[in-house]
């Protein structure tokens, strides 16, 4: 008798541990989940931190905006260069917003600049911080909420 007593008291001690261990397990989880949660929230509110900043520093430039729809020939290179001006004229290309909407590939075209001249304009652009290809739309508008953040 005194054996199945022992075993009784064994088994609801197993459960009793079982569920207080059960209890701790849950405990830990909430505990976990709430400072992942915190970090979680503190990486954020840095990440927009820097978003901002970055989005202040590249989108929300006047300088941009200007240099956008600015007249080719405004260019560096472009200014320097006759060939570079009389073939962008040619195209019927006067801003530069109109040269960057369109990709590298395009304009290397023997029909288009070329690749000699395309390359050239390139490195004119980047010194702007533009490059071939851009989206006008998106970095407009990028423009227009950096502009309502501030």
């Amino acid at each position: 008798m005194k054996t199945n007593q022992r075993l009784a008291q064994i088994k609801k001690r197993r459960k009793e541990l079982e569920a207080e261990y059960d209890a701790l397990v849950l405990e830990t989880q909430m505990i976990y989940s709430t400072l992942l949660k915190e970090k979680i929230a503190a990486e954020e509110k840095i990440f927009n931190t820097i978003n901002k900043q970055f989005a202040n520093s590249i989108f929300c430039s006047p300088d941009i905006l200007e240099i956008l729809f600015s007249p080719i020939k405004d260019l560096y290179y472009i200014s320097r260069t006759q060939a570079a001006n009389k073939r962008l004229s040619e195209l019927n290309v006067r801003f530069v917003w109109q040269l960057i909407e369109e990709n590298e590939l395009y304009w290397q075209q023997p029909s288009k600049l070329g690749r000699k001249l395309t390359k050239q304009i390139s490195q004119s652009l980047s010194q702007y911080g533009l490059f071939f290809g851009m989206n006008i739309k998106d970095l407009l508008s990028k423009t227009q909420r950096c502009a309502r953040l501030s």
